[in-house]
């Protein structure tokens, strides 16, 4: 059962972070981007902690990781988004 969910939740995780690269790069189609981004996830979980206990070694990184990824680039995201509603008022 473990395995399964595993799998199950990296297929998604995996076809999200496609959708969402086709749509940031306003792509055709996705499909263009799925085995070049397949390929990096397969490289990482190689290369990453082989083992549980390995991981909570070189988990102090999470933390450094995680502020830029739940913190920073969210509020990058919402500046952009709001400079651009004030060009399209101001050329409107």
């Amino acid at each position: 059962t473990l395995l399964i969910t595993v799998f199950f939740k990296a297929s998604i995780y995996l076809y999200v972070a496609v959708i969402g690269l086709a749509d940031l790069f306003k792509l055709n189609t996705y499909r263009q981007i799925l085995f070049p981004i397949g390929i990096i996830v397969i490289f990482l979980s190689l290369t990453m902690a082989s083992s549980f206990s390995e991981q909570g070694k070189e988990g102090f990184l999470y933390h450094y990781i995680s502020i830029a990824l739940l913190i920073v680039i969210p509020l990058l995201m919402l500046l952009v988004s709001l400079i651009r509603r004030r060009f399209k008022e101001r050329l409107s």
